[in-house]
């Protein structure tokens, strides 16, 4: 056989070979967008809702971190303090003369601690003793006439006097005691029902004072920071700063129109970081979470939908194991995995779109 021949073959074969892969070997079909790395919240801003003067502040720079919960202004109001001060010792002396009524309603004299009510229990007592000393007597004089009216040296209606005088002082001990009580009773409510509005003043008060305490909402970065310092006079509605969140990052790809509809939920992503070359440190990977079918346009970027992805590693790494973390602002370029195609329809879709470019741009 001639060497022409054998070339011949060879192509032949080849050819064949070829054309017989082109429906088996599948190459993978993705569409690519630009995006950034963002927190998943939005950055949160702080505004002063008091007017007062800065006494404390832990703010020192932008870029600073922060914790969710952290003080990081505290504006001083005199009138608030003063009402703070002034209720505090209200509350204060109620509880004291509501617990010396108690001890005086159960006769736990010893206890008494407040000036009112030891003045209020030595009076009733002296009022007391004096009836007693009175009842006394009339008891002595009582015993006396019992024994002449059997004897008969006086009369009936002598020993009726004296029996009489001496029950009207046992009653009057009685009644004395008995309306002591009832004010200190009376008196008891009163404070209880006080107490319980002073106390309700008070936690009004310290929502209020809640206020003038500015906490950090979330974890995360100081930004746009006006300077506010110890010292400074702040007023009401005054923006104090932002903060960005360092948490809950996700990717956010701008996809093109003619693009969107390839992309659905839970679709596998590439991000090829635009800052570190893909070659050495590889891809970051992640899955579609949410597709917003609002349309934004502007004169920068125009017109594409946002797409948010989660990332699964907010790293990269070489072969030799070095990592690099990527944090939010980091730019790439997402690459949505759509579909496996084969040869043989990759050929067949260039040459559609070589014979019917009309057919093939309103396609696109």
């Amino acid at each position: 056989m001639k060497k022409t021949n054998i070339i011949y073959l060879i192509l032949i074969t080849l050819i064949i070979i070829i054309v017989i892969s082109l429906p088996l070997i599948k190459i993978p079909i993705s569409v690519s967008a630009p995006g950034i790395i963002r927190p998943q919240n939005e950055n949160s801003k702080l505004i002063s809702l008091v007017s007062g003067r800065v006494i404390e502040s832990k703010i020192n720079h932008n870029n600073q971190k922060v914790k969710k919960g952290d003080t990081l202004l505290v504006i001083l109001a005199k009138d608030l303090q003063n009402k703070l001060e002034l209720n505090q010792n209200i509350e204060s002396e109620y509880n004291q003369h509501i617990i010396d009524l108690k001890n005086l309603l159960s006769k736990n004299y010893k206890n008494i601690s407040s000036v009112l009510y030891k003045m209020e229990l030595a009076s009733m007592q002296q009022r007391l003793s004096e009836v007693k000393s009175q009842a006394t007597l009339a008891k002595l004089d009582l015993d006396r006439n019992d024994i002449l009216v059997k004897q008969g040296v006086i009369s009936q209606a002598d020993f009726d006097k004296s029996k009489y005088s001496y029950e009207h002082l046992r009653n009057q001990m009685s009644s004395i005691e008995k309306q002591q009580v009832a004010q200190w009773s009376s008196k008891l409510i009163d404070l209880q029902q006080k107490h319980k509005s002073i106390e309700s003043d008070q936690q009004s008060l310290y929502i209020d004072g809640e206020n003038y305490v500015i906490k950090s909402p979330q974890s995360g970065t100081i930004i746009n920071f006006t300077g506010i310092q110890q010292g400074s006079q702040i007023i009401q509605g005054q923006e104090i700063l932002e903060i960005s969140p360092e948490e809950n990052l996700i990717a956010e790809c701008m996809i093109p129109p003619n693009a969107i509809g390839y992309i659905k939920y839970n679709q596998d992503v590439r991000f090829q970081i635009d800052t570190y070359n893909y070659n050495q440190w590889g891809f970051l990977t992640g899955k579609v979470q949410d597709i917003d079918y609002n349309i934004i346009s502007n004169q920068q970027t125009g017109t594409y939908f946002k797409v948010r992805c989660n990332i699964n590693a907010n790293y990269l790494s070489l072969p030799n194991g070095d990592k690099v973390f990527v944090g939010k602002g980091n730019t790439f370029t997402a690459r949505f995995y759509l579909v496996d195609r084969t040869l043989w329809q990759l050929l067949f879709d260039r040459a559609d779109e070589i014979f019917n470019p009309n057919l093939s741009n309103k396609k696109s």
